[in-house]
């Protein structure tokens, strides 16, 4: 756990030098763990390697790491490496594929309800990845009307980000009141 607080605040404080040592210590402590700290060191480990830019490491990490949590079958751990496997997916350019596998996170999630400490919804990434695959109109009316279903303000403001922004590059200035509505609701 001390790891995990380590890694998130190095995180979010942008201390980059000392992700990958967080990570490695996280793995060789996980070896001794239940498949859920396995899994758990793994997603870490496809993060840092995702933010250092080796996407496919990343994603061999997140393919483990969810071949783990299927053959365990832990639902939450199933969709948390699903939507992160369909992420590095989307950074390696197979969208088709990205958004199969978000399909399937989101699936899961909505028959095994819902786990109010998952770090990634699918839903989200089912939108977001509509936007690049069409039909994007109808892709980003999802992102907006997910953004107005989320409870947590700082989730809220990153899809009407990413709202506007689709639009921005879609429609350009004609798109300029809805995006101005999308900042405005934001703050």
């Amino acid at each position: 756990a001390a790891l995990k607080v380590a890694f998130d605040s190095s995180l979010q404080a942008g201390d980059w030098q000392v992700l990958r040592p967080i990570a490695d210590q996280m793995l060789d402590v996980a070896e001794g763990l239940d498949d859920r700290g396995r899994i758990d060191a793994l997603v870490y480990d496809s993060l840092i390697l995702d933010v250092l830019g080796d996407f496919g490491a990343g994603a061999s990490r997140i393919n483990e790491a969810l071949r783990i949590a299927r053959s365990a079958v832990i639902p939450d751990l199933m969709i948390e490496a699903g939507v992160h496997h369909a992420s590095s997916l989307e950074r390696l350019g197979h969208l088709a594929e990205a958004g199969s596998a978000a399909k399937e996170a989101m699936e899961l999630s909505n028959r095994a309800g819902d786990f109010p400490k998952l770090r990634s919804r699918p839903e989200g990434l089912v939108h977001r990845l509509a936007v690049a695959r069409g039909p994007w109109r109808e892709a980003v009316t999802g992102l907006e009307t997910f953004a107005r279903s989320l409870d947590d303000p700082h989730y809220r403001l990153a899809y009407r980000q990413m709202a506007a922004s689709a639009r921005s590059k879609i429609e350009g200035k004609r798109a300029t009141p809805r995006i101005v509505e999308l900042v405005e609701a934001g703050l």
